[in-house]
């Protein structure tokens, strides 16, 4: 289905999209595609899907699972201080009012990030959480 959808979006004019994509978008599809790539270990393939997604989105909660995905993805890449720089950006998200919604991510990626505590970057983050009331 991923193939067919990349093929429409593509290929301009000559293969029709398929139906159930009329309200599936480059955001979403990528966003699929992203986390697809990270249950198959395929972190480091997952980032730039991922990221690319996080760019074709603009509001504030559709942002925040991008960021979710980029955390789990950079964490499976094996690198702490790109999950924590997209980790604080998810943290600033949830605190700004949002945060019903994005509390089992906020959640996760602490999780996600406990093994990595004692990285100066991964204890800031810590520190957001517990200032924004976000940890419990």
């Amino acid at each position: 289905m991923l193939g067919e959808a990349w093929d429409a979006w593509n290929v301009t004019g000559e293969i029709p999209e398929p139906a159930w994509m009329r309200s599936y978008g480059i955001a979403h599809a990528t966003h699929d595609e992203a986390r697809i790539r990270l249950r198959l270990g395929q972190g480091r393939l997952a980032l730039p899907v991922a990221e690319t997604s996080l760019a074709a989105r603009s509001q504030a909660r559709p942002r925040g699972f991008a960021l979710a995905v980029i955390v789990f993805a950079a964490l499976q890449d094996r690198d702490p201080q790109r999950a924590c720089t997209a980790a604080c950006d998810l943290l600033t998200i949830a605190s700004s009012g949002d945060s019903q919604r994005l509390a089992p991510q906020v959640a996760a990626v602490l999780r996600a990030l406990l093994p990595y505590r004692r990285l100066p970057e991964a204890q800031d983050i810590f520190d957001i959480a517990r200032a924004a009331g976000l940890m419990r």
